[in-house]
């Protein structure tokens, strides 16, 4: 009895001792690739690629939202003084007005503080919220 009591103890003091380690990491630096030529300027290309919303991914492996996911690429572009154009690859049927509606503003802001063109080229489908 006494060890089912001891046991009991420790394994509720133990329940709480567990280790925090992502089992996937989040999103890593951005990945550059040079297509032609030479020099030190770079284009941000941009997925823009399935439901836009503000909700995670779920799945085996979550991912963040289509707006977190802009923010964290254009927060990591505006660091990057040698970024001097984004291309938007819009493959999309649209989502929630909101978060379209919060996607452009930080590509609007962004355009105005970097003072960089921002070009959209729409693949197989750019309606709705895609289009805006």
């Amino acid at each position: 009895m006494r060890n089912a009591v001891v046991m009991g103890v420790i394994g509720l003091m133990l329940s709480g001792c567990t280790f925090n380690f992502p089992l996937f990491p989040g999103p890593g630096p951005l990945q550059e690739m040079q297509v032609d030529g030479t020099g030190k300027a770079k284009v941000l290309l941009i997925e823009i690629s399935g439901m836009i919303s503000s909700q995670e991914k779920e799945g085996f492996r979550p991912t963040p939202s289509m707006i977190a996911s802009v923010k964290e690429q254009l927060t990591r572009a505006a660091k990057d003084e040698q970024i001097k154009a984004i291309v938007l690859r819009i493959n999309t049927p649209g989502g929630t007005v909101t978060a379209s509606d919060i996607i452009y503003h930080e590509l609007k802001t962004f355009k105005t503080n970097r003072k960089v063109p921002i070009i959209a080229s729409i693949m197989d489908l750019g309606t709705s919220g895609g289009y805006y």
